[in-house]
């Protein structure tokens, strides 16, 4: 009998469920951890960056904000690493659609999203190991067409897909355990960035149907909380044809409104302590930056786009804003204000 992994995604790991936490306690553990698809995004561009295929260049560009700041640094995306993350988010679409959604339960806890605990935390999803493993299988071979280097430096990794090693996988993913894929990828040779890589990248399909599911339950976001539905920070925003600000999760791809001067990350509103910077000739991009707590998310113009892009795209595609917020003394997510 094909054997399953059900899961309760809660990023306490095992143990209590989050209805048996605190609303208090859940979002504490949902928080602690930061950025796990960002890290692991950029895990694999620094090792492509390295091969000459993540970064075609870098050149000096002008930031234009209120008081004139010097040239900073622009990274431009090689063709060719566009097209290999187009082809993972392909591929990532492909195993959404295979999933089926009766496969995937939440519990969606008012109190608790009002604090702030992400709605991924309160679903149970029923995981086919031999489809995850597959997906991961399909993972390794685009990553070996795009650099045959790779096939040696994977060679190992197709012994290890066993069932308990996919749950166990599974557990740490979701509990934004990344120390222990750097363990598990210096005791078994493996370059740092590969195990969770491949982890993560398999698991944005499940986590992209479970939001498609939550979606209509989705209307806002607890600032400072993250995405309300996998709790990956707020970096991304486009401004929609009626004009308005639409914020998306570039990991499980759901959205939603938000006000034009809300920091997404204290839910500083006024407009003293606000910023926005932009890039000399770039029409479509600015960067919203907050006094307060120096936390910046990217807002990006798709009214001027004859095709939108997918938010994993845009996101990647506008990396360039991330290294002038960051340049700028600005962080992806903002610091915890002393309420003391």
């Amino acid at each position: 009998m094909e054997r399953k992994a059900r899961r309760l995604l809660r990023e306490d790991g095992a143990g209590e469920t989050p209805q048996a936490q605190s609303a208090e306690e859940a979002h504490r553990t949902a928080r602690e951890p930061l950025a796990p698809g960002a890290e692991v995004n950029s895990q694999v561009s620094n090792y492509f960056d390295k091969k000459g295929m993540a970064v075609a260049k870098r050149t000096a560009i002008s930031l234009l904000t209120e008081r004139g700041a010097p040239s900073m640094i622009k990274s431009v995306v090689s063709t060719e690493y566009q097209d290999l993350q187009k082809e993972i988010v392909l591929l990532q679409d492909k195993w959404k659609r295979q999933i089926n959604p009766e496969t995937i339960k939440p519990t969606l806890d008012k109190a608790a999203m009002a604090a702030g605990v992400p709605a991924a935390a309160l679903t149970t999803i029923d995981f086919e190991i031999s489809l995850f493993i597959q997906c991961i299988e399909e993972i390794n071979s685009i990553l070996i067409n795009y650099d045959p280097e790779l096939e040696t430096k994977l060679a190992g990794i197709s012994s290890l897909l066993t069932e308990d090693t996919m749950i166990r996988w599974i557990e740490e993913a979701f509990s934004f355990n990344h120390q222990y894929f750097v363990d598990f990828a210096e005791e078994n040779g493996f370059e740092e960035w590969i195990p969770h890589f491949l982890t993560e990248t398999a698991l944005r399909p499940y986590l992209q149907k479970a939001a498609e599911i939550i979606q209509p339950d989705i209307t806002h976001a607890i600032p400072g909380a993250g995405c309300p539905v996998c709790g990956e920070p707020v970096r991304l925003a486009t401004i929609e044809e009626n004009g308005k600000k639409m914020i998306h999760c570039p990991r499980c791809l759901v959205h939603w409104n938000a006000k034009r001067l809300e920091c997404a990350h204290c839910g500083n509103e006024d407009h003293k302590n606000m910023k926005f910077l932009t890039i000399e000739r770039d029409a479509v991009s600015q960067i919203q930056v907050c006094e307060d707590c120096k936390g910046y998310i990217k807002i990006i113009d798709t009214r001027q786009y004859i095709e939108k892009p997918s938010a994993a795209l845009l996101d990647l595609n506008s990396i360039h804003l991330d290294y002038v917020a960051q340049n700028n003394g600005y962080q992806a997510v903002g610091e915890e204000k002393d309420i003391n």
